[in-house]
């Protein structure tokens, strides 16, 4: 089974639209912050990269919204490694 990471995060003004819905951009975000944690929390952290001179690279979304959240709404985000090369 993947190790998967979760975090909940909060619905900002600068997260909305016009309609006071979450922007895709901002649920990306999310996505991407919790990437770095899980990566930290499995070894990998930008330290270790660094010092071995290798990266990880997002480069394919497979992202499931039931409903956009609305402004000040608390969203729980869910990720897990899909597979390595």
């Amino acid at each position: 089974m993947p190790i998967t990471a979760e975090k909940f995060y909060d619905i900002n003004y600068y997260d909305i639209d016009w309609r006071k819905k979450a922007l895709i951009s901002s649920i990306v975000n999310f996505l991407q912050d919790l990437a770095v944690k899980q990566s930290d929390d499995l070894g990998m952290s930008v330290e270790f990269l660094i010092q071995k001179n290798i990266a990880w690279v997002l480069y394919k979304w497979e992202i499931h919204i039931d409903e956009y959240p609305a402004l000040f709404d608390k969203i729980r985000i869910k990720t897990w490694p899909c597979d390595t090369r």
